[in-house]
């Protein structure tokens, strides 16, 4: 696809000042569709989709899950997370503390909020049917078993964005016009159905329990202090970098950390808000990407002064396996430092990324569905907005 430039559409846009905030369209009105669909006021007589975890990057797992959400309110099904499934990510006292019994630990519900006031059926082992996501679906199982499979990378149209999304807000979406944006725009057009259903997804998704926001405010915390920032300050402002490297050359190509830095200070000369914008919250999972930042010159050759942030967790740029690399950094604390790099985008003005990355796309994701979207954003590949 060419590099797009959006700042040719902009050339009346004032960016001398901060533009005003403004969510993405839609997405209040997908959330309530989505909660009444998962939420019903009563779950008699009510089918179930059960979804295991795929156990790769944190990135991933949340992605295919929304496609697994999708497919289950295309099916007019609850969706649930399989008793049985386990994520790498939550360690035992992680989900103790989170008020769970022994037999429910290791699941995604130990971080996050529940999916559904529904249970399943006392007799539901006896009558689960199992399919994937290019599978069949039995209509009359009451229960059915969903799988994401290696190499399904392309979804059936029905779970990209589910009927109840598309009739509501899309009365005239077809598949032909699912696979234009698919196949060529969704990365970069945020009026796009997929991109409104995929960050409402992960809005839905990601909603913190009582546990895991008290360790964000508390890593929030300790950050502030190490990094000598005040979040709280109406004049903060920081940049968020997001440098995906590790095993990601196998789908796309790797940026240095030259190219970032360079996203970066375009951004912020072509806005003049952001050149006192010295704060970069960088993440990574490149421990030579960080040698390379605490080089970096405080004040670089245009005038513009760097400080660059990052939290303290052990890094690799290695090929190494999400569950290889829980297993050596720990595997809550792991979710933690990567989750609170996710989190602390939201303290944000302006954004450098890959939308290759599922990290990336979650970064946008969030961008938008928190009233970010006028926001400047520089994307390594697709161009700058």
């Amino acid at each position: 696809m060419p590099r797009v430039d959006f700042y040719s559409l902009l050339e009346h846009t004032d960016l001398s000042c901060i533009p005003p905030l403004e969510p993405l369209r839609g997405s209040d009105e997908a959330l309530e569709i989505i909660f009444r669909h998962q939420f019903p006021s009563s779950c008699e007589n009510r089918k179930f989709m059960l979804w295991s975890m795929d156990n790769h990057g944190i990135g991933a797992d949340i992605h295919q899950t929304g496609w697994a959400l999708a497919m289950a309110m295309e099916h007019d099904r609850i969706l649930m997370l399989h008793p049985t499934s386990k994520w790498i990510y939550p360690d035992e006292n992680a989900c103790t503390a989170s008020g769970f019994p022994a037999k429910q630990i290791e699941t995604a519900h130990c971080f996050f909020k529940p999916l559904t006031n529904c249970s399943l059926p006392k007799n539901w082992k006896q009558n689960v049917y199992k399919t994937s996501a290019a599978g069949v679906i039995d209509p009359d199982a009451q229960v059915v078993s969903f799988k994401y499979l290696v190499g399904e990378r392309r979804p059936n149209f029905e779970a990209m964005v589910p009927k109840q999304i598309r009739t509501k807000l899309f009365p005239d979406l077809t598949e032909e016009i699912m696979d234009e944006w698919f196949c060529n725009r969704y990365m970069v057009a945020e009026d796009g159905p997929l991109t409104l259903w995929r960050a409402t997804a992960n809005r839905f998704l990601l909603r913190p329990n009582a546990f895991l926001q008290k360790r964000l405010d508390d890593l929030e915390k300790a950050m502030s202090l190490i990094w000598e920032l005040d979040f709280s300050s109406p004049t903060f402002c920081a940049i968020a970098v997001h440098v995906r490297h590790g095993d990601k050359f196998v789908e796309s190509k790797l940026h240095d950390f030259d190219e970032y830095v360079g996203a970066a200070r375009t951004l912020r000369t072509r806005h003049k808000w952001l050149r006192t914008c010295s704060t970069v919250l960088l993440s990574t999972e490149d421990p030579n990407v960080i040698a390379q930042a605490e080089k970096f010159p405080r004040m670089d050759d245009s005038g513009l002064q760097w400080q660059f942030v990052y939290t303290p967790t052990p890094r690799f740029n290695e090929t190494l396996s999400p569950m290889q690399l829980a297993e050596i950094i720990g595997r809550s604390r792991m979710f933690y430092y990567d989750f609170f790099n996710l989190w602390i985008t939201k303290r944000a003005s302006a954004f450098v990324l890959t939308l290759s990355s599922n990290w990336g796309r979650m970064i946008n994701y969030m961008r938008l569905v928190d009233g970010r979207r006028n926001l400047p954003i520089s994307d390594l590949e697709y161009g700058a907005w």
